[in-house]
């Protein structure tokens, strides 16, 4: 069973792939569209961290 709270964050993270605007998302989820800015924020910074496990065969001239 899904939590609340995930369920909510991925309703956020559909709606803003899809293109709708904190305030469109905020009254579909229920939340301030502070609140949403910062879980939008969470998951573009997720989006640009690199894979936890890398070697230096995975290395590439644009991983830096």
């Amino acid at each position: 069973m899904m939590h609340q709270g995930e369920e909510a964050r991925n309703t956020i993270f559909a709606l803003w792939s899809e293109g709708y605007s904190f305030i469109q998302i905020s009254a579909a989820v229920g939340l301030s569209k502070k609140e949403i800015s910062k879980h939008v924020h969470e998951m573009r910074k997720a989006e640009n961290t690199p894979p936890k496990k890398i070697t230096i065969m995975d290395l590439t001239y644009t991983s830096c």
